[in-house]
């Protein structure tokens, strides 16, 4: 049994302070920040980002990724100008192919995205040399602060990007809002104290005079990096691990997952940083506690290759929105493929002076999109906090964070309950969380938590936490005229049409959803369990699982209907929200649904794809020739299928052969692709175990990935044809004695692991319904 109770009558939300020299206007739009939270058209706004380097992935593909992105919540993307993929030899600019920057900010646009720029000109992101060009570092002049041989450099690398960029920032009515100077200054390397605030103005000031005038600028704001006050916005960012630690132990359990203020102490950069800063530099109550390294996953180094799963970054990104966040920036949200360099690899090694040596070729990263376009289930954890936070932002945004003084401070405390409150005057939040990565939380049983408000009190009554839970319920929250006092259960997001508004709420891994409302504006509730309490004035009712994709109506005294719909998680995951000029759909699906141009377009590793949509699609959908078959009613939601075209031939694996040389193996195979109109790419996996597996098609080296205990997977589409060619692939042998950390063990014959159990081809097939008026 556990009771809680939190008073906050006497709870002050902190002044919010307009921060002067921030924001602008391009008359359709305007941005501004505070120094609780970020403005859009004068309202308070919950941005989502996340990271996708364009010179890490096929050009071909970028739009087609941008919607992915888009669909799955991301409203702005990052991306690192690495300085040594456009210049690296002096004086010879690319920006051709993957490298075409102009190109990319030209499809963000259309594609609904806006832009943050990071344009360093040092920007780590396990790139050779942090992105500096050999030639610059070979030079042997000062780096990374106010020389004037090196500020020129920098001048005409920032002129140059501009060059790619002019006619699309803000002002012009384009996508880039934001620039991020630099990147961990002070923290991992460069200058500290006035020196290093003082390199951080001269590169703003470059900035500004080649022609980046945009809302925002941003700083690395963690561990010991410097910030400019009054000229750049503070980030932070936070890890499911660290595997650039210089160790092969276990770690300490993450802070991460705590609820705690921000400025808290990270491991962000352990390997570089001289020293780690508990504080920082700053004053964090002067600025919005802006999210931009947010783990979307973990890139292995060859010493430490940690598995992160998608509850590890979903219970990451809900704490982080727990202790005040208000913006969620992952880093990364899509993973990618280091490009091939003229004159040296361009990865993160210590060949070339970094700590770590990273994979020479895959910067997959295990994000939410993969490094070949594949989705994870990360990225639909993450998509339910993202409907969310577009319907419901503004008041999540101005919402003031408190922490309870027995709100756990270490993450090794497995025992207490971790929570936090979100109040502000449009309602509140409760966070739950029984999460830690790689710990067993004890199970909380028969919970209680009260809460005393300025207007009265509501609670939160006789629930159970298991391990691994984590949650935010509602509370004094007005939902479609109607006040909910309370819910035991995870707000969704909302959907307008002109008869009704519904809720949609989802629960944890089992139990009943409990709802409280104020009676005042409701005339009736339908359904069985609602009961009115006369001397509280209130409304409850349940939903337990077996009623759960059931609407309940709530029809207010003017004799509109507001509707609560409660699903489970794991339909939470999977669901979709699309709209028309007609109004709103929540689609639930495994497929991965992206729109464009009245089309729905879908894509799956299934042949069939099921979908469920609430309210029923209308008549106007059509699936482009193919039978989209209804196959009933189930609860509120209409569930269809629709039948992608059968292939004309399959993939298949052939002429395998394979040799051992030493303890080295070598397999030689060919593969032959599928052959359908629906056939969206192949993917080819592969089974090993090892140190480390290199795959090259015809000679040329295309793929390559560290063992961690989980299948690789490559999609193939963008090698183009590969009639006629032989792929080639090299397994090195993992030693029991080598250092190097894994959380899966191989099992080791005397002492090596190094085989290969399989390989297969299987294809993702894309199909697409026109939807007339769909936006």
């Amino acid at each position: 049994m556990i009771r809680k109770e939190i008073d906050l009558t006497e709870f002050k939300t902190p002044a919010i302070r307009t921060l002067e020299g921030f924001g602008g206007a391009n008359g359709k739009e305007t941005y501004a920040a505070t120094s609780r939270f970020l403005v859009r058209n004068g309202t308070a706004c919950f941005p989502v980002m996340g990271e996708f380097h364009y010179s890490r992935y096929p050009a071909a593909y970028w739009e087609e990724e941008l919607f992915k992105m888009k669909a799955g919540g991301i409203d702005a993307v990052s991306t690192y100008v690495f300085w040594n993929h456009h210049e690296e030899a002096q004086g010879c600019f690319d920006w051709s192919g993957n490298k075409n920057l102009r190109r990319f900010l030209e499809l963000c646009g259309p594609c609904g995205v806006r832009v943050i720029l990071r344009i360093g000109p040092w920007s780590h992101g396990e790139c050779r040399r942090g992105g500096f060009p050999d030639w610059l570092v070979d030079k042997g002049i000062p780096l990374r602060q106010n020389s004037e041989p090196y500020l020129s450099l920098v001048r005409k690398f920032y002129a140059e990007i501009f060059r790619q960029a002019k006619g699309l920032l803000f002002s012009d009515g384009g996508p880039v809002v934001g620039v991020q100077i630099e990147n961990e200054y002070g923290h991992c390397g460069g200058l500290r104290g006035e020196e290093g605030k003082a390199h951080i103005r001269a590169l703003k000031k470059i900035a500004v005079e080649e022609g980046f005038r945009v809302p925002f600028y941003t700083v690395t704001g963690w561990g010991s990096s410097v910030v400019a006050e009054g000229e750049t916005l503070p980030v932070q960012g936070g890890y499911a691990e660290a595997p650039w630690d210089q160790h092969i132990r276990e770690r300490e359990a993450e802070p991460g997952y705590l609820f705690r203020p921000a400025g808290g102490a990270t491991d962000i950069g352990g390997d570089l940083a001289a020293g780690k800063a508990e504080q920082p530099s700053y004053r964090t109550d002067r600025y919005p506690y802006l999210m931009a390294e947010l783990g979307g996953g973990l890139e292995p180094t060859h010493h430490r290759r940690p598995i992160v799963s998608g509850d590890d970054t979903g219970a990451l990104a809900m704490a982080a929105l727990g202790s005040g966040a208000a913006l969620l920036g992952y880093y990364m949200y899509h993973g990618g493929t280091n490009p091939a360099g003229r004159f040296s690899t361009l990865q993160e090694s210590k060949d070339s002076g970094g700590c770590n040596d990273v994979p020479e070729l895959s910067y997959d990263f295990q994000a939410p999109i993969g490094e070949y376009g594949q989705i994870r289930e990360s990225y639909g954890q993450l998509k339910a906090i993202h409907l969310f936070l577009h319907d419901f932002g503004a008041e999540m945004a101005e919402s003031a964070c408190f922490f309870p003084p027995d709100n756990p401070r270490s993450p090794e405390d497995t025992e207490h309950l971790r929570y936090s409150v979100r109040f502000g005057e449009k309602g509140g939040f409760l966070f739950l969380s029984n999460y830690q990565r790689r710990r067993k939380m004890t199970e909380k049983r028969d919970v209680t938590v009260r809460l005393r408000l300025p207007g009265g009190e509501c609670s939160f009554e006789q629930f159970d936490l298991a391990d691994g839970d984590y949650c935010f319920w509602p509370f004094h929250l007005r939902l479609g005229g109607v006040t909910l006092i309370s819910a035991q259960a995870q707000l969704l997001c909302r959907l307008d049409s002109p008869k009704s508004t519904a809720f949609i709420f989802f629960t944890q891994k089992s139990g009943t959803a409990r709802y409280r409302f104020l009676a005042d504006g409701i005339r009736r509730i339908l359904s069985p369990s609602a009961k009115f309490d006369p001397e509280k004035q209130t409304f409850e009712f349940a939903v337990d699982p077996t009623d759960f994709g059931k609407a309940v109506p709530i029809v207010t005294e003017a004799g509109k209907e507001v509707k609560i719909l409660t699903i489970c998680r794991e339909d939470a995951y999977r669901a979709w929200k699309l709209r028309d000029s007609g109004g709103e759909y929540l689609l639930l699906s495994d497929a991965c649904l992206y729109s464009s141009g009245g089309v729905l377009h879908m894509v799956s590793d299934r042949r069939e794809i099921a979908l469920s949509s609430y309210p029923s699609l209308p008549d106007a959908v059509r699936p482009g020739g193919r039978r989209l078959r209804s196959e009933g009613v189930s609860g509120s939601f209409r569930r269809y299928a629709l039948e992608c075209e059968k292939p004309e031939r399959m993939a298949s694996v052939g002429d395998v052969t394979c040799a051992k040389s030493g303890e080295q193996i070598c397999c030689r195979f060919s593969v032959r692709r599928t052959e359908g109109a629906d056939v969206e790419d192949d993917f080819l996996t592969v089974r090993f175990t090892g140190d480390r597996a290199r795959l090259f098609l015809d000679g040329r080296f295309c793929a390559d990935r560290f063992w961690d205990g989980t299948e690789w997977r490559v999609g193939l589409k963008r090698f183009g044809s590969l009639a006629g060619k032989m792929f080639r692939l090299e397994i090195e042998p993992l030693h029991e004695g080598d250092f190097v950390f894994l959380e899966r063990k191989p099992e080791f014959q005397n002492g090596t692991a190094c085989s290969v159990s399989g390989l297969s081809v299987a294809p993702s097939y894309h199909t697409q319904l026109e939807w007339d008026g769909l936006l």
